[in-house]
């Protein structure tokens, strides 16, 4: 161990032979996070909602994709459904809607377990 003249505002310095250096400081890259020196990437906080928002406009396009190539392939069954539809019950309609609702949502996300 050996005393060396330090900077301006302080007395001395003390350095020991075989220190360990202070570990480096993290640096943030500008796209929301991350250590550039490990290369961790983040996406920006921002794009949770707007990914939610590309999801859902997706899945809208897909659903009228799907019900228009039905109409086009088989429209009288598809205005027999329509026809049946309108004669069912509201409670019944209702019960059909919000369990067709939750198996879509388990079924978004067991795929997005999977898929990552």
């Amino acid at each position: 161990m050996f005393e060396r003249p330090a900077p301006a505002g302080r007395a001395f310095v003390t350095v020991t032979a075989g220190a360990v250096p202070p570990a480096p400081r993290r640096r943030h890259n500008a796209t929301g996070g991350g250590n550039q020196e490990s290369g961790e990437r983040r996406p920006p906080a921002a794009a949770a909602p707007r990914s939610a928002v590309k999801d859902l406009v997706a899945a809208l396009g897909l659903a009228l994709a799907i019900e228009g190539l039905l109409c086009a392939a088989f429209p009288a069954a598809m205005r027999r459904a329509m026809q049946e539809a309108s004669q069912t019950p509201m409670e019944r309609m209702r019960l059909v809607g919000l369990a067709s609702a939750a198996a879509g949502v388990v079924v978004v996300g067991i795929v997005r377990l999977l898929l990552g």
